[in-house]
């Protein structure tokens, strides 16, 4: 019985240099799309290819998805390497990694808001429509009613979920020890990170700060020492 042979792609094969040196395709940002204003200082949002600066945004959710549909809508009928820029920009940081080489495209500054398509054609996307806004945590402790949440723990590398009981007063340094005490890790070869919505959850931070509720995934990065 015969199989079915799909037909191959052509991959170009322009290396990085040429890519970003290419004269025909040195396109510039859409100035009807720009940033939104960044935070000073070490203010970040999101993790690996998507990390990078966070904005300021006093829009509500619905207002600032109402942009980020027009920019996808407009792009995407201007050329369809957009949607598979879209895909990569929403896509986790694993999936993105793997359409990036599936279509041969490449991140020029390490982060997806500047994309080499496999032409040499470059794309920029606005901050606003890779991570959502950056806001300062200002809550005090007293302010906020105690509760009890359960929290989804991913282990990113071994592809498992712990479910633990925690206080939304808890700092993030609980649930790394819990994370230890339930996985056997030794804490003098290995130490974690937290990560929540594309943001670290320090260990001095608390649960409430975050805004998590029951049954949010925590993203759990393991570091050998």
């Amino acid at each position: 019985m015969g199989c079915n042979i799909e037909p191959q792609i052509e991959i170009n094969t322009y290396n990085r240099f040429e890519k970003m040196n290419n004269p025909n395709f040195n396109n510039e940002r859409d100035p009807n799309f720009p940033d939104m204003e960044e935070w000073p200082g070490e203010r970040y949002k999101g993790i690996g290819i998507k990390r990078m600066k966070g904005y300021k945004c006093d829009l509500p959710i619905n207002k600032l998805n109402e942009m980020r549909d027009k920019f996808w809508t407009t792009k995407i009928e201007e050329n369809d390497n957009w949607r598979i820029i879209h895909q990569i920009c929403v896509f986790d940081e694993e999936r993105a990694n793997l359409t990036l080489g599936q279509y041969n495209f490449e991140v020029a500054e390490n982060c997806v808001n500047h994309i080499i398509g496999n032409n040499g054609e470059h794309y920029y996307v606005p901050n606003y429509c890779i991570n959502d806004p950056y806001f300062e945590k200002e809550l005090n402790n007293k302010d906020v009613e105690e509760k009890k949440i359960k929290l989804c723990l991913y282990d990113v590398s071994s592809d498992t979920t712990i479910k633990e009981i925690f206080s939304n007063h808890d700092k993030g340094e609980t649930i790394k020890k819990k994370f230890f005490e339930e996985t056997k890790l030794n804490e003098n070869e290995y130490k974690i990170r937290l990560f929540f919505s594309g943001m670290e959850i320090k260990d001095n931070d608390f649960i409430y700060q975050h805004k998590l509720e029951d049954n949010f995934k925590i993203q759990i990065m393991k570091i050998k020492i």
